[in-house]
């Protein structure tokens, strides 16, 4: 079932998405540092934490994103565990953010709501 702030379609708000890798500053200034003549592995390096090489290509370089087609052709496959994984700890950011507390249904507290 569902969480409810799921059901509700709530917005996060950018600054909170942990989806994001770079934020509209970042590559605000990714392009700033590329028309300053630094080359795209230096760059990569400033940002390492953050994205890889190729995240800034597609920032610098928008038509060089993969299509659809070239997904299906070049088998991009969905892993479900590593997705089960991922999802799991998304959900648990979002309790954070909306304040849940684990426990907080005192009838049913083996479900942990």
């Amino acid at each position: 079932m569902p969480y409810w702030f799921e059901t509700k379609k709530l917005r996060v708000g950018k600054d909170k998405d942990r989806r994001r890798k770079l934020f509209d500053e970042d590559k605000q200034n990714i392009k700033e540092l590329y028309k300053n003549g630094f080359a795209i592995r230096e760059i990569a390096r400033i940002f390492e934490n953050k994205c890889c090489r190729r995240s800034i290509q597609f920032v610098l370089f928008p038509e060089r994103l993969p299509t659809k087609e070239y997904r299906k052709e070049n088998n991009y496959f969905y892993n479900r565990k590593k997705h089960n994984k991922y999802m799991k700890k998304h959900r648990r950011h979002l309790k954070e953010i909306y304040g849940l507390k684990k426990n907080r249904c005192k009838s049913y507290p083996q479900l942990g709501y």
